[in-house]
């Protein structure tokens, strides 16, 4: 299991890339070089099934600055901590890809962000989260299945992440990565002029 560069993992050796499927939810353990290939296969599912693709968004999560921190306390001590939630609507598979191929090795690789894609109909997600835990949203996950059946997955019972194997002594660790000097913060800018913009600010 590969791990994305900015994820350090105490026993990367008991993660291994498998998946468990509960009520509307698709888990898996995703190694780094496999995540594409999930993104790829997700957007482009209704036309390997034949379906009629439908229009997508694009959503990342970011930790809010410590400046919005101060804000959202009162400009008091920072005693709470936040995500800002951004989106980019109406999307279709090629912009969706676009987003990947342009911005996708920052996005993989980066600590602090989780992002991911919907469909605006149905509404089913997929997010790539922390630790390369890729989850899967819908009323009927078992459709994602051939994605990682097609990697060679195991469905197993109860899927064993990494954050389960983190203790007090070894903890996990998340850092922020920056690829030509560009910073998941920086795809804020990047994309504003194409429609992204704040919708949530929750906390974490």
């Amino acid at each position: 299991m590969i791990f994305s560069t900015g994820y350090q993992v105490p026993f990367p050796d008991r993660i291994v890339e498998s998946y468990e499927i509960k009520g509307n939810s698709l888990r898996a353990n995703v190694s780094y070089d496999n995540l594409w290939r999930v993104l790829l296969h997700f957007i482009n599912a209704p036309k390997y099934a034949g379906r009629e693709m439908e229009p997508l968004f694009f959503f990342m999560e970011l930790p809010a600055s410590y400046d919005r921190e101060k804000q959202l306390n009162a400009n008091a001590e920072v005693t709470k901590l936040h995500k800002d939630v951004y989106y980019l609507d109406n999307l279709q598979a090629d912009s969706a890809l676009a987003i990947l191929q342009r911005s996708g090795e920052l996005l993989l690789n980066d600590g602090t962000v989780e992002f991911g894609f919907g469909r605006q109909f149905t509404h089913d997600e997929i997010i790539c989260g922390k630790y390369n835990v890729v989850t899967i949203w819908a009323q009927n996950p078992s459709q994602y299945e051939f994605i990682f059946e097609g990697l060679k997955f195991p469905r197993i019972p109860q899927l064993v992440t990494a954050w389960d194997t983190f203790t007090q002594d070894h903890p996990g660790k998340s850092t922020r990565v920056e690829i030509d000097g560009k910073s998941v913060f920086s795809l804020i800018e990047e994309y504003e002029p194409y429609g992204l913009y704040l919708a949530e600010t929750r906390e974490d």
